[in-house]
């Protein structure tokens, strides 16, 4: 048991450092890009791997499905996810974009008592709190000009919240390939809609730079860029396999509170890429949002393991 604990956090944390620096590669693109164009791409390659995976490893049988109403639904939330989490990271600097989109655990702990009628205790509640005082603090909203993209990773995790919590649904009878698999094709064709009606160019008449990168015209990528989208697909690819797999072999209440040191990647990459440093104003917001989404981790963690000896 203890070996696979261990196999769990070693597939999260290079699923954390691998989807941190995939994200982060998103931002060198936002000025010269349309931001489903490159999503068009990355979701492309990433469905090639992992239909590849499935083919290799003989499960081609599980993508067969009752459930398509659910996955379409779930793969249109993660659609909304990552493209409000892109149109923040092009905005703000990336580890405040992250931080603010790490509160979709307090609002699964939320909507799980709320929605599912679950038992959340009062020391949950507690951290709930905490981290909402922790996105208050990044987001500002007693200065004088609010930052209404800080609202664009909080709708990510929003949706990324609904996502997780329709998995809890329909993840007794569906496999995580074809979970995967189909909210990839979700990204695909949804780009390739977006990309026929706004592709042109046409309403790109805002002066902010997420509404900019939404509705960008799309233009054919040189080499580079195109090689770039090809590595962000593949490391997308790896990154939701090695999270996939950690899921399935450790703890989960553990293993959400190893996502957490995407965090401090994020910190790292924006510095290391971007020259990002974030104020120490910031800095408490996001320890705030990271020492809630911790402990409740720990706590739910806690409450398994008491219940597995009771």
């Amino acid at each position: 048991m203890k070996d696979k604990q261990a196999l769990g956090i070693t597939c999260i944390s290079i699923a954390m450092l691998i989807i941190s620096l995939q994200d982060a590669m998103v931002k060198q693109f936002h000025a010269h890009y349309a931001l489903h164009e490159i999503m068009l791409v990355r979701a492309s390659v990433a469905l090639m791997w992992i239909l590849a995976f499935v083919l290799v490893t003989g499960a081609a049988s599980s993508l067969r499905t009752r459930n398509f109403p659910y996955l379409l639904l779930r793969g249109l939330m993660l659609v909304i996810a990552n493209s409000c989490f892109f149109l923040g990271i092009a905005a703000m600097p990336i580890a405040e974009n992250v931080a603010l989109f790490f509160v979709a655990p307090l609002i699964i702990t939320g909507a799980s008592s709320l929605i599912l009628k679950e038992r959340v205790g009062p020391r949950r509640w507690s951290a709930v709190c905490v981290g909402l005082v922790g996105v208050a603090v990044v987001v500002q909203p007693t200065s004088e000009v609010l930052r209404w993209e800080a609202f664009l990773p909080i709708t990510a995790a929003a949706a990324y919240a609904c996502m997780q919590l329709m998995a809890r649904r329909i993840g007794r009878v569906e496999s995580a390939a074809t979970m995967v698999v189909y909210m990839q094709l979700t990204l695909v064709f949804f780009s390739l809609g977006f990309g026929s009606l706004f592709g042109d160019g046409a309403y790109a008449q805002f002066a902010h730079v997420s509404s900019e990168f939404l509705l960008r015209a799309w233009t054919m990528p040189d080499t580079q860029a195109l090689l770039l989208w090809f590595a962000m697909g593949t490391l997308s690819a790896a990154g939701s396999f090695l999270m996939t797999q950690s899921y399935r072999v450790a703890n989960a209440a553990l293993i959400a509170t190893f996502e957490y040191i995407a965090i401090p990647f994020s910190v790292l990459w924006g510095y290391y890429l971007y020259a990002e440093v974030p104020n120490a104003t910031v800095g408490v917001g996001i320890a705030l949002i990271l020492a809630s989404g911790i402990y409740i981790g720990h706590r739910e963690f806690v409450l398994a393991r008491l219940a597995r000896h009771a």
